[in-house]
């Protein structure tokens, strides 16, 4: 795939490719808008998570779920 993208060349999809591609394409910017939010959130609280294992703590014991 990073081939296809550094090359100056087209690719030509099928529609049932570009719907597929349209629709990943859009969970991808919904996850990273998700992320973003909480990010900012927590920034807003004063808090700092470096990674998301970190962040998955700091969630489950928001919620009182740590075991």
């Amino acid at each position: 795939m990073l081939d296809v993208l550094k090359r100056s060349t087209s690719i030509r999809w099928n529609k049932k490719q570009q719907s597929s591609f349209k629709s990943m394409k859009k969970k991808i910017q919904g996850a990273t808008n998700e992320i973003k939010n909480v990010a900012s959130l927590l920034r807003y609280e004063g808090l700092e998570v470096v990674n998301p294992k970190e962040l998955d703590n700091l969630l489950k014991e928001e919620v009182g779920l740590k075991g």
